[in-house]
């Protein structure tokens, strides 16, 4: 790796976002809707169970975040139900250790290149919170997939944040890396998203990663990032 990270993890005194009540290990999870998009569906699913789980946006993000459905989903494990989930959106459900994968049918060619690109070696992290170590992946992407010779950013989290190490792991898939990252202590949620407009390349997508420990509120409201804001680019007729 020979780019240079700046990353500066901030503490503020914010308030903390409730504690979701959850599954057991092995319980089973409910979610019965009319006219609501998959996106509501997976974000109940993960806060009641807690489930170690990525997803992977395509190009056509309105399969998942604006095209509505009907869900009867009632007392089914975690994976049944976003299996089922995966079958009415088109998705495929992958599972990595004990982390469940939603990947889009359309990922485009980079963004396939983009979660299967391998480190070496990925250098250890110590005393981070969740969020933040999913900062510095996403930052690293940004660097050794994209053309970024230099990222800075910041997280801000609560002094009480929960926080976590991880070990240098070597010969490990971007994809790979953030499994293991919301499969560490209490779980989360990541998802690779846009963050700008009708995304290219890595340089304009992120990963994002959510702690159910601490960031229930914001995995509630998850959304599909920028790529809301404005319809999916249509291929190119040339």
């Amino acid at each position: 790796m020979r780019y240079l990270l700046l990353c500066v993890f901030s503490v503020a005194c914010i308030a903390q976002s409730p504690t979701p009540s959850s599954t057991p290990d092995g319980g089973t999870v409910t979610f019965v809707a009319e006219d609501k998009a998959a996106i509501g569906a997976i974000r109940s699913i993960a806060l009641q169970s807690r489930v170690p789980l990525g997803i992977a946006l395509g190009r056509d993000w309105t399969r998942l975040c604006v095209e509505t459905q009907s869900f009867k989903l009632v007392d089914l494990n975690p994976e049944r139900a976003l299996m089922e989930i995966a079958s009415k959106t088109g998705f495929t459900l992958k599972k990595d250790g004990r982390a469940l994968v939603l990947e889009a049918p359309d990922l485009e060619s980079w963004q396939r290149d983009l979660l299967d690109h391998q480190f070496d070696s990925y250098p250890a992290e110590s005393n981070v919170t969740m969020a933040g170590l999913g900062a510095t992946l996403s930052m690293w992407v940004k660097m050794e997939v994209g053309t970024v010779h230099t990222v800075a950013g910041s997280i801000l989290s609560s002094k009480d944040s929960h926080r976590f190490s991880l070990g240098a792991i070597r010969s490990a898939s971007v994809e790979r890396l953030a499994d293991r990252i919301v499969s560490l202590n209490g779980g989360g949620v990541w998802m690779l998203r846009p963050d700008k407009r009708n995304p290219r390349s890595a340089n304009e997508e992120e990963i994002r990663v959510f702690s159910y420990l601490d960031d229930a509120q914001e995995i509630e409201q998850l959304g599909c990032g920028h790529s809301a804001s404005v319809p999916p680019a249509q291929p190119s007729s040339d």
